[in-house]
């Protein structure tokens, strides 16, 4: 299953291997801070007005420069407008901003809590704070700063996203549950939180649950390829072949981001209705694309085995040897023994 991770910063993977979860590709873009939102969030006070009039010079240079990709220069003149006006929240904000560009989380982090220090009471800075301690592995760090950032603006439903999002690395599935309905009930278009929130129901095996959330979240985005892939799964786990098979086949057609795991799951429900046939082309179809697949290879080895194609069957056997020995093992166990077996269900 794949969250719907959101590290872009505020102005909106597996687990245990391949074969659990999809990889997690989705929305996950470069961190950044959304300068519209804070700009103007935290005034200084008391300053001198023409020094005033320079650091805002500064400022807003520095901010043109990072538009241009230049990091370098516009952290020096952001430090500048410091220099000027060294109690400017507002200003540490936009060089946490810089410095996450420029790849340096560390300094980000300093800067944030020194725009902190400042204004306390800005939640804007501390969510910021969160995800980037979020991203850095900070987790319990992350989670404080979330809940912080909640106090400040319980309103703000990407805080409770976010923090479920910590709760759900964890493996405290029922916490994530509670900070996403928190986060709908704020925000009922949240595709993000309809999203994970199926995912989370799916890992505490609750299939049915899961189903409600999911489809929601496929008719607020009928684009994700990622939301049909997770509910064409939860499907599966209902044995709903032929909705399964629906979702899965919308979520290629809309270019998920792993072709060839998709088509695993297709075949998978295909050999359980009994379609071997159809199941063998999608294995084929994965090992195109992915020639490395050694679960896909393993199975489609036990499917010609199953439809009497012997010297395919060996074949793949021989291939398989060359990747896993150990699977090729258990493959050459399975076919002597003449077991009809499809392994590793999702």
């Amino acid at each position: 299953m794949i969250r719907t991770n959101q590290e872009n910063f505020t102005g909106e993977a597996s687990q245990g291997g391949r074969m659990e979860n999809l990889k997690t590709q989705m929305i996950v873009t470069i961190i950044l801070f959304a300068s519209s939102t804070l700009q103007g969030q935290e005034s200084a006070i008391n300053r001198n007005q023409s020094s005033g009039d320079d650091a805002q010079t500064y400022y807003s240079q520095a901010q043109e420069l990072e538009s241009l990709s230049r990091y370098e220069d516009a952290e020096k003149l952001m430090l500048e407008s410091l220099r000027v006006r060294p109690d400017w929240a507002e200003a540490y904000s936009a060089l946490a901003h810089i410095y996450v560009q420029a790849g340096k989380c560390g300094e980000a982090v300093q800067a944030l809590k020194r725009a902190l220090e400042i204004n306390p009471g800005s939640w804007v800075a501390q969510l910021n704070l969160a995800k980037l301690q979020s991203r850095l592995g900070n987790r319990l760090e992350a989670q404080q700063n979330f809940l912080r950032a909640i106090k400040l603006n319980p309103a703000n439903s990407e805080a409770h996203y976010e923090l479920a999002g910590c709760y759900s690395e964890e493996g405290k599935y029922d916490l994530a549950v509670e900070e996403l309905r928190q986060a709908i009930e704020l925000k009922p278009d949240y595709f993000a939180a309809y999203n994970d929130l199926g995912v989370a129901y799916y890992r505490q095996q609750k299939f049915a649950a899961a189903l409600e959330p999911l489809s929601k979240a496929v008719s607020i985005r009928p684009d994700s390829a990622i939301a049909y892939g997770n509910l064409g799964m939860t499907h599966l786990k209902l044995d709903e072949t032929p909705a399964a098979l629906k979702a899965f086949n919308r979520s290629l057609e809309l270019g998920a981001a792993d072709e060839p795991l998709l088509l695993y799951y297709k075949a998978y429900a295909y050999a359980k209705s009994g379609d071997v046939r159809a199941a063998i082309a999608c294995l084929e179809q994965a090992l195109e694309r992915d020639p490395q697949f050694t679960q896909a290879r393993f199975n489609l080895g036990m499917l010609y085995h199953r439809s009497h194609q012997k010297n395919r069957s060996w074949q793949t056997f021989l291939q398989l040897k060359k990747q896993d020995p150990a699977l090729a093992q258990k493959l050459n166990a399975l076919i002597n023994r003449d077991r009809v077996l499809v392994a590793n269900q999702p």
